[in-house]
């Protein structure tokens, strides 16, 4: 490397004579003189100044290597002075190696030399001269934990050693990203000094501290790297911020525990990190990487038995879709929320099992989420059983107890744990009956768990699926009974049930009679209902849509495209095709457009009636021929950025293909590919073969 030049004029008196100080002694051309490589102390001597210099500072970079060399081979006497420069010169050697970013060899080698400078050193030194060295050695550590540099062992175990030679108790200030272990700082510490059993003892604490300081630290902006590559969409990165880490954990996992070593203590910020690399390769959408394949990666790099935080993670996202996040009883939901969202079956609920048995230690979290997932497998024996041994868990017990900050005679399982035993139940088959005796159990004088609001609205709603009237109005005296008041859940609920039941004239009647509890109907709950009604799609259901459509616009509530959506819905399936295309174009007059499942009626509307030339008549979203007609519906959701899915794709391959109208066909296909969408099998795949084969 050369060295920069700097220009004579610019320089101080000074900073001349260190410079031709410099020159000479390391035989430089600029010297008339010839001198041979100076020895440690006159290295010392020589370049110490220069590292202060701004602008001589880089005269030195060339000879890094040699000057770490040398020094920090001397094994004879330093005054404290003298330590103290070596220190600082060897320091910098090795981060300005990093800063120049030298080769990965050479880094390491400076590095270790500082580090066996110091150990050899140590153990002459007393605690007031060992200070100064703890300075300069963090501040080198420091700067190097700013860098993409990983700090090896040795320097970790000079820092330990040092801390206790200087006396120094406190916990570390900064972190380090570093590539050792426990093992291998103790087993440096064991080759380089010479240290009684307690003092490596005293010396493996500092260094458990560092570890377990840095790991979180480094955890921490993990994390924050893995979620601001997922909201850039880069999955490359991430995949390859995981075989980083994967080396570096395999590095860290390899050695055997040393005799002093404490209970990993690496073990939060390890957690963390697995956990967020599971979500992000599970909910991964990209064409370009196997997010399966890099998740059965993460899973085979877990502890055994799973760490409580790796084992919850592992359990929400084997236990269902995501779309579960929406709490029975504790949200305004549709009737059949559980019959699209809440299934699974198979390998799903097979892995599912795997992970419960694997974690040794289990909360009420994971009870919680695993009775959720074996609701939606439709396990009901190994719910109940489940569900027993929650109850027997005495250590489960203890967790909650403690974490909640709860007298011991706290009731246990928790209320919330009995409402989420019966909301899976309710996803069984032959689950209500067990879920309704629970709730029997419960309501019961002698129950030790107390019902609460969230238990009436999970049970009102299976009574409402049931369209049962008369369960319902019990439920309703039992919340009165127990002095539990009904909100908007509750009545939504109850709505709903009547509405499914055909009451719809009593169904409007608890609406006006919620204003007069002070509890208003929301935009939500409105919503909601108007889906419902127009399910029903009677002209009696469908004007009482348009009633609550109006009550919205009157109270300047918030109408998105999902509640249009509802109403254009209704129109369409049941044959009121003008009145459907009508709310279209009011919709779209609001300045709102359709989203996918409103593209999607329409390409169903228009598959259904384009070869009616009557029908086509009142379309004024599509013209022409058919051909030409879902081809404009088609570049007006493109245009819109709305993305196909498979109902969207086979909705409008489907007309194209039975017209023949390959061109039109395969400009929808290279759409598809445009968007990395797969076809795997079903009814799309052999459309999508028919327009490949023109067949």
């Amino acid at each position: 490397m050369e060295t920069a030049p700097v220009s004579r004029s610019s320089l101080s008196e000074t900073d001349v004579q260190l410079q031709n100080a410099f020159h000479t002694a390391f035989n430089l051309p600029s010297s008339s003189a010839s001198s041979p490589i100076p020895d440690a102390l006159g290295m010392i001597a020589i370049t110490y100044p220069l590292i202060f210099r701004r602008q001589l500072r880089a005269s030195l970079d060339p000879h890094l290597d040699l000057t770490s060399k040398t020094i920090s081979s001397f094994s004879g006497a330093l005054t404290h002075e003298q330590l103290r420069q070596a220190a600082t010169i060897l320091g910098h050697c090795w981060t300005r190696a990093t800063h120049l970013k030298l080769t990965a060899e050479t880094i390491c080698s400076l590095e270790s030399r500082f580090a066996e400078f110091i150990l050899a050193r140590a153990t002459t030194l007393g605690a007031g001269d060992c200070v100064p060295i703890l300075e300069i050695l963090e501040s080198s550590m420091k700067r190097q934990s700013g860098t993409d540099s990983l700090i090896g062992p040795h320097i970790s175990a000079a820092w330990a050693l040092m801390k206790i030679k200087a006396g120094s108790k406190d916990t570390p200030q900064f972190a380090i990203v570093t590539s050792a272990t426990y093992q291998s700082i103790e087993d440096c510490l064991k080759s380089k000094a010479n240290l009684a059993d307690e003092e490596l003892a005293s010396c493996m604490h500092h260094a458990a501290q560092l570890l377990y300081h840095s790991q979180i630290s480094r955890s921490s902006s993990i994390q924050e790297d893995i979620r601001s590559l997922r909201r850039k969409g880069d999955y490359e990165a991430v995949v390859r911020l995981w075989e980083t880490y994967k080396a570096q954990l395999q590095a860290s996992t390899s050695a055997k525990t040393g005799s002093h070593a404490p209970a990993d203590p690496a073990d939060p910020g390890r957690d963390a990190v697995l956990s967020a690399f599971l979500k992000t390769f599970k909910r991964v959408k990209s064409p370009s990487i196997s997010s399966e394949m890099y998740l059965n990666d993460v899973i085979a790099h877990l502890p055994r038995p799973l760490p409580r935080d790796i084992a919850q993670t592992l359990l929400a996202l084997r236990a269902g879709p995501e779309a579960s996040a929406t709490r029975v009883g504790e949200e305004v939901v549709s009737l059949d929320h559980e019959d699209t969202a809440r299934s699974g079956s198979g390998d799903s609920a097979d892995y599912l099992r795997s992970t419960w048995d694997q974690t040794e230690e289990k909360d009420l979290k994971m009870y919680m989420i695993y009775l959720d997932g074996l609701g939606r497998s439709g396990d009901l024996p190994l719910l109940k059983e489940t569900w027993n041994a929650l109850i027997n868990d005495g250590k489960a017990k203890t967790i909650y107890l403690k974490e909640e900050n709860l007298p011991l005679s706290a009731p246990f399982p928790p209320t919330q744990a009995l409402n989420q035993m019966i909301s899976s139940c309710l996803l069984v088959p032959d689950g209500p009956a067990v879920a309704l005796d629970l709730f029997s159990q419960a309501v019961s004088p002698t129950s030790s768990i107390p019902i609460n609001l969230i238990t009436i609205n999970t049970v009102l709603r299976h009574h409402a699926r049931q369209a049962d009237l008369p369960s319902m109005s019990a439920l309703f005296t039992l919340a009165e009974k127990v002095g539990l008041k009904p909100d908007i859940i509750t009545y939504t609920t109850l709505v709903q049930g009547l509405l499914k039941g055909g009451r719809i004239d009593l169904a409007k009647k608890v609406l006006e009679d919620m204003s007069g509890q002070g509890i208003p109907p929301n935009e939500r709950m409105c919503s909601m209902l108007i889906s419902d009604l127009s399910k029903i799609g009677t002209q009696k259901a469908l004007s009482h849509s348009e009633e609550l459509l109006n009550l919205m616009i009157k109270r300047k509530m918030k109408i998105n495209e999902v509640t249009w959506t509802g109403l254009i819905s209704g129109y369409f399936k049941n044959g009121w095709e003008k009145n459907g295309y009508d709310t279209i174009a009011r919709m779209e007059k609001t300045g709102l457009k359709l989203n996918r499942i409103g593209y999607n009626i329409l390409f169903r509307q228009f598959s259904s009636t384009s070869t009616n030339s009557a029908a086509g008549k009142d379309r004024n979203v599509i013209t022409g021929e058919a051909s030409q007609g879902i081809m404009k519906l088609w570049n007006k959701m493109l245009d819109d950025r709305i993305t196909p899915n498979s109902d969207s794709y086979l909705l409008v391959l489907t007309p194209l293909v039975t017209g023949r109208r390959w061109n039109e066909a395969t400009q929808v296909l290279e759409e598809m590919q445009k968007r990395g969408f797969r076809v795997e099998k079903g009814a799309l795949k052999r459309i999508v073969d028919r327009v490949k084969n023109r067949r």
